[in-house]
């Protein structure tokens, strides 16, 4: 049976804390016959290092046996008057020794051991039983080693509708490491995202199993504003600038990539601006923006109207959903025109776009075809081109036998060798109209004479006349004075001279001189440059003189287009002579050409048709 003593007990303090305990054992004293009731006052309250204990603290009494902890009892420190019971061994149950020192030990609300020093009373070395009140219990340790203080920092604000809040343990005193998180969000870490608004809490707890709750709250970050202009539509422009009403951001981006307050937006479609606060949250407006597609005319400037006609006026193009107003009253893409006048067309697309057009129907001014050549006068061989204007389509063609040449064009392109006149006919959208032109061609002015015979042996005075320059030449004798008008050629066998005659008006011809060198005179023929087949008995058909001598001959003539008019072998063998017609009709007066061939001989001469 324990004795209550009356007078107070000092607990002293002589030892120091051991190294860094353990995680603390579980305090399970059990009851014994024998223990010491230790009052603990108010006014004595005990301490942890200098401060009060925290309420809410256990307090155990034990001892330290061979480096275990033995506890003997314990109690709940509420901050007043409290009687922990110690037990002591009665012979059947464990328990403190008599005179055993005995340690205070005290396990804080955050599950952090605090050990007192070993403890001995005035009046006695060690446990006894009896009723005791203490005037103070001094608990000292290394809180470095068995309590935590830690900070929370919030990182980042969180963006409203976002759970992006950011926050951090900061600074951790004391505590064994490693250290442990336990966020209430559950996460896990020193450092977590992905934080909603509003409070939060995080557990630390050490190696050891003490423990700190920590409070802290993500504020809900102010968002950008930004305001685009309302939906645009564009008629008349093929781009629009585009700029924020109102915009309060740290930076921005548009869908186009850029990265500027306004952009140029040239094509429909929509255009967004994504703004970002400096805390990074995003805010966005968008803005429709539709380009017309409407042409930029839909009718001709004008068009011919003849005279009671119709004519259909027509918008192209007519695709595409648009409406139409005439000015007739039709609201189709197309109107009738019955008179000369203005026409308007409204032309209306889906965006509500419009445009205006007209067409002036007027009557076509007269035709009149106008003709010009170049050059004009020409040379023969010269190529004349002729161009016609005043009209549309052109048929080109000779009046006098109406053969057409060309159609189509405005211009034609002729090589000529003598004196002609052309025709065009033109037509517009209601008349049409004829032109005609004649193109002189510089009558050859020059000659060089008829083919001539010699004997062998013999020389012979080549004449050429009608010109201001000449330029005689043969393929086989080297001529002397070839620029004179007369030369004079001894030619071995029958050869062809050529000169080039070149007259006033600038105008080049080439004519030939056959001299055929015979052996006798029989082979001499004269050469005939005129037929008048008008009935008077004289030089009414072509006739050579002599020429029955030689049956193996062949006569060919030509008009001057190069048709052959006339062809015969064994010419003069028979009755049959070229009186100037053709298939039984009369050849018109003009300049014809023949070639007589006789052997390996052959005489070229002009032949003049006179009626």
């Amino acid at each position: 049976m324990f004795e209550i003593r009356k007078r107070a007990v000092r607990l002293l303090a002589f030892l120091g804390l051991p190294a860094a305990l353990a995680a603390q054992p579980e305090c399970t004293p059990v009851p014994t016959g024998e223990n010491a009731t230790i009052i603990l006052p108010v006014a004595a309250a005990p301490q942890l290092d200098g401060a009060p204990l925290p309420i809410g603290t256990e307090i155990q009494a034990g001892a330290l046996r061979n480096g275990q902890w033995f506890c003997a009892g314990k109690v709940i420190w509420e901050a007043e008057n409290t009687a922990l019971i110690a037990y002591g061994e009665d012979g059947f149950t464990e328990g403190l020794q008599g005179g055993e020192a005995y340690r205070f030990r005290a396990l804080l609300p955050g599950g952090c051991l605090a050990d007192s020093v070993s403890v001995i009373y005035e009046d006695s070395p060690g446990f006894q039983a009896g009723i005791y009140q203490a005037d103070g219990i001094s608990l000292v340790a290394s809180l470095q080693a068995y309590t935590i203080k830690a900070e929370v920092n919030v990182l980042a604000p969180s963006c409203p509708g976002n759970n992006n809040g950011e926050a951090e343990v900061g600074l951790t005193i004391g505590g064994t490491l490693p250290y442990s998180y336990n966020w209430s969000g559950g996460q896990s870490g020193a450092v977590v995202g992905s934080l909603p608004p509003g409070p939060f809490s995080i557990t630390l707890t050490d190696a050891t199993g003490c423990a700190d709750t920590l409070f802290g709250a993500i504020e809900t970050a102010p968002l950008p504003i930004v305001q685009l202009p309302p939906d645009t539509v564009l008629c008349d422009a093929d781009s629009l600038a585009i700029a924020p009403l109102f915009l309060d951001a740290d930076s921005i981006i548009w869908s186009t990539g850029e990265m500027t307050a306004a952009i140029l937006a040239d094509g429909s479609g929509w255009y967004q601006l994504l703004a970002f606060s400096a805390e990074g949250c995003p805010a966005s407006d968008s803005i429709r923006v539709d380009i017309s597609s409407l042409p930029a005319s839909f009718l001709a400037d004008s068009v011919f109207w003849c005279q009671e006609d119709s004519l259909l006026l027509e918008a192209m193009p007519p695709t595409a959903p648009y409406t139409y107003q005439w000015s007739d009253g039709a609201n189709g893409p197309f109107t009738w025109a019955f008179a000369p006048g203005n026409y308007s067309l409204t032309v209306t697309d889906a965006l509500g776009c419009r445009r205006q057009d007209a067409i002036q129907v007027a009557a076509p001014p007269p035709l009149e075809i106008g003709l010009m050549a170049f050059p004009s006068p020409a040379c023969p061989g010269d190529t004349v081109e002729v161009e016609a204007s005043g009209g549309e389509n052109y048929l080109w063609l000779f009046p006098e036998d109406a053969v057409l040449i060309s159609e189509g064009g405005n211009w034609i392109s002729l090589a000529i060798r003598e004196s002609f006149i052309i025709s065009a006919v033109a037509s517009n959208d209601c008349n049409t109209d004829t032109a005609m032109l004649a193109i002189p061609v510089q009558v050859p002015a020059g000659a060089a004479g008829p083919d001539t015979c010699v004997l062998t042996g013999q020389p012979v005075r080549l004449f050429a006349s009608g010109g201001v320059a000449y330029f005689w030449e043969s393929d086989k004798y080297e001529i002397e004075g070839p620029l004179e008008d007369t030369i004079k050629v001894n030619p071995m066998d029958s050869t062809l001279f050529l000169v080039t005659i070149t007259d006033a008006a600038g105008c080049s011809y080439q004519d030939s001189v056959k001299v055929l060198v015979v052996e006798n005179t029989l082979l001499t023929l004269k050469p005939i440059s005129v037929i008048s087949p008008n009935g008077d008995g004289k030089n009414d058909v072509l006739e050579f003189p002599g020429l029955e001598k030689f049956p193996q001959n062949e006569l060919t003539i030509f008009n001057r287009w190069g048709t052959v008019v006339f062809q015969k072998r064994g010419y003069q063998k028979d009755s049959v002579r070229w009186d100037g017609t053709y298939k039984g009709k009369e050849l018109p007066v003009s300049v014809y050409y023949y070639s007589l061939s006789i052997g390996e001989a052959q005489l070229k001469q002009t032949l003049s048709l006179i009626r």
